[in-house]
């Protein structure tokens, strides 16, 4: 789990996520680590905006997000993105 400005003069966070081990899946650690993730960003830093971005064939990394609170912005053939911000 990672974040990132994604554009420095912007008040937002990129957030990224991976299960690597496939043993681990489908239990929702992913969902819970992302909504911690996400309470901590928004109550620690001055940000308003939070986006992922996704493979549009991950369907998996897709239901995290939408779990989480985040809303489809975009869709292109090869990539989603799902934001979040603090009037969600």
């Amino acid at each position: 789990m990672w974040h990132f400005r994604s554009v420095p003069y912007f008040d937002a966070r990129e957030i990224g996520y991976a299960m690597l081990s496939t043993e681990f899946r489908g239990q929702g650690i992913a969902t819970q680590a992302v909504r911690l993730l996400v309470r901590h960003l928004f109550d620690g830093l001055l940000i308003n905006r939070l986006e992922i971005r996704m493979d549009a064939r991950n369907l998996a990394s897709e239901r995290v997000a939408i779990k989480c609170g985040f809303t489809k912005e975009a869709w292109r053939a090869e990539q989603i993105s799902y934001v979040a911000s603090t009037s969600t």
